[in-house]
């Protein structure tokens, strides 16, 4: 089967001043898979059902009108991005959908909150830009009774193509008249598809190198490994890619060399730097033994030492220069982390990601180098301790199939709660009636999250306060601290766990005494028993002097 994630996108909407946008944008109409299709993007609108979320449409079209029981079934997703191609969010894939004449359009209603797009950062110079990947799986034109007109189409060794694709189609096969003789797939439609995607791939690799990406190469080798295991003949085409990867490595390798050399230069004013504050330190010891009264050295040491943190400022300023001309990797990188992250061991920058299927995982491949962590005193006896954020922004559990069990949820007070959770989180609202006055939250799923937390610390603190580890008692308070900061409202909490926490630390307090009187029973035991022996050998070897007992067998 065809994979969706190796395509280039079938359209890209690029929406400039985005945040100035309070209607609904529509693209320019655009062909693919042989059909017409345009895209919608709805942000706030008074009238629309999902206002605190962007929402993006497939709007399937056509310029020439097509006969009754005309169907279109598709496969496609919906990938937000910023000016940088950064992904913002990334759509499941919508499988099998149907675009008829009671079905025109299809598509995500909830993408990302429109909240995120008012954050300053978010987007780059208030760009946003929607991509669309769309697999034809089946179509059909209909009945077309007087409709004589239809998209024209030429067969090229038995692919079907636009006649726009002609030309380049005939030169490939004229070229390589063996391409196509182990492809085995019948399916009109699956046949043209991958005829497309081996077009665009061409179109592709005679780019000039510098203009490829790391991922645009990625995804050129997944095609082609695509192509080739679907039957195409293609070492050629595999040759091409190679040398175009190739090519593209030299800009890597500048850039790897700018690295190295940004490097070396910090080390130097490193080293620099903290060889003028030693010497400071030693000429301000200098001057109460000196009479340099007026401190002439240290101002002087004191002033080389500014001026060269002024050359660290103007170095920064350069690199971002040298990064603009350069690939938006390494030297970033290195200023992340050689620089701003100076006065801390290392925190790694904010991400969003979506997680799903496809893509389970997210991180960071390059935190630190290697290299650091064997420098003496880098890490404190030897102890590395990694710390992760997290902020759920939206979640969806997908569509179930034939799977009927779903865990059933109650709103209480506003807050969605399993049903197993309602009787306690009725109890704590009706005890007390102001706890969630301040809690200003609206996403749905980050409410029930905080929800489940609130109610498991109540039942830890619930339990004695004997079964309560250290470890147990720390996290409660920073529970405690983080359920405050959203706008709980949890002094009635604090005290209880103020009162636990009491509890232990006596409990604790009981355990050392007993265990001191137990040392103490046991030293004495000890010491009677020795005692006892020592004035028995004592009394033995006084009878030895007065008994014939010449071999002192006794006594041994």
């Amino acid at each position: 089967m065809w994979n969706l994630w190796n395509q280039k996108p079938s359209f890209r909407f690029e929406i400039d001043n985005f945040s100035e946008k309070e209607i609904a944008m529509v693209s320019k109409v655009f062909v693919s898979g042989g059909h017409e299709w345009y895209l919608g993007v709805y942000p706030m609108d008074e009238d629309y059902p999902y206002d605190n979320y962007l929402s993006v449409y497939l709007h399937a079209t056509n310029s020439k009108p097509l006969g009754s029981g005309w169907q279109r079934t598709a496969n496609f997703y919906f990938l937000l991005l910023n000016q940088s191609d950064q992904v913002l969010y990334r759509s499941s894939v919508q499988e099998h959908v149907d675009f008829h004449a009671e079905s025109l359009i299809w598509g995500i209603q909830k993408t990302l909150p429109l909240s995120l797009f008012q954050e300053e950062g978010f987007l780059e110079n208030d760009k946003l830009i929607v991509e669309v990947y769309i697999q034809i799986v089946e179509s059909f034109d209909g009945e077309r009774g007087d409709v004589s007109e239809k998209m024209e189409t030429v067969d090229i060794n038995g692919f079907q193509v636009l006649a726009s694709q002609v030309t380049p189609t005939r030169k490939i096969f004229a070229e390589h008249p063996d391409l196509a003789v182990d492809f085995k797939l019948k399916n009109q439609v699956v046949r043209t598809e991958y005829i497309n995607v081996l077009l665009n791939l061409i179109e592709t690799l005679n780019k000039p190198s510098q203009d490829h990406s790391e991922t645009e190469l990625s995804n050129a080798h997944s095609k082609l490994s695509e192509l080739t295991e679907a039957g195409f003949k293609l070492e050629w085409l595999k040759s091409k890619l190679g040398k175009v990867s190739l090519k593209r490595k030299k800009p890597d390798a500048d850039v790897q060399q700018i690295d190295e050399r940004v490097k070396n230069e910090m080390m130097k004013l490193d080293f620099k730097l903290d060889c003028l504050k030693t010497k400071i330190e030693e000429v301000s010891l200098e001057r109460k033994k000196s009479d340099d009264a007026d401190g002439s050295r240290v101002k002087e040491m004191e002033g080389r030492i500014k001026n060269l943190e002024m050359m660290v400022s103007d170095l920064k300023a350069k690199l971002g220069k040298e990064k603009a001309i350069s690939s938006d990797d390494g030297i970033s990188t290195f200023i992340r982390r050689e620089i701003v992250f100076v006065m801390i061991t290392c925190r790694c920058t904010f991400e969003q990601h979506t997680f799903q299927k496809n893509s389970m995982s997210w991180g960071f491949r390059k935190a630190l180098p290697r290299s650091k962590f064997k420098k003496k005193r880098f890490l404190e006896n030897d102890r590395l301790i990694v710390e992760v954020y997290i902020q759920i922004v939206e979640t969806f559990d997908g569509e179930r199939g034939d799977v009927l069990e779903k865990k059933e949820t109650v709103d209480i007070n506003g807050f969605q709660v399993l049903a197993s959770q309602g009787t306690p989180a009725r109890k704590i609202f009706a005890e007390h009636p102001d706890l969630a006055n301040d809690f200003k939250l609206k996403n749905q799923v980050v409410r029930t999250e905080y929800m489940s937390v609130l109610l498991n610390l109540i039942e830890t603190l619930n339990r004695p306060s004997q079964d309560h580890s250290e470890t147990e008692l720390s996290n409660a308070h920073s529970m405690l601290s983080e359920l405050t900061e959203a706008g709980f409202k949890l002094e009635w909490l604090k005290s209880k766990l103020d009162e636990v926490s009491l509890k232990r630390k006596k409990a604790d307090a009981d355990v050392q005494q007993l265990d001191e009187r137990l040392k103490n029973l046991e030293q004495m035991k000890l010491d009677f028993k020795l005692d006892g022996l020592k004035s028995k050998l004592e009394e033995v070897s006084l009878e030895r002097k007065k008994s014939d007992d010449a071999d002192g067998s006794r006594v041994r």
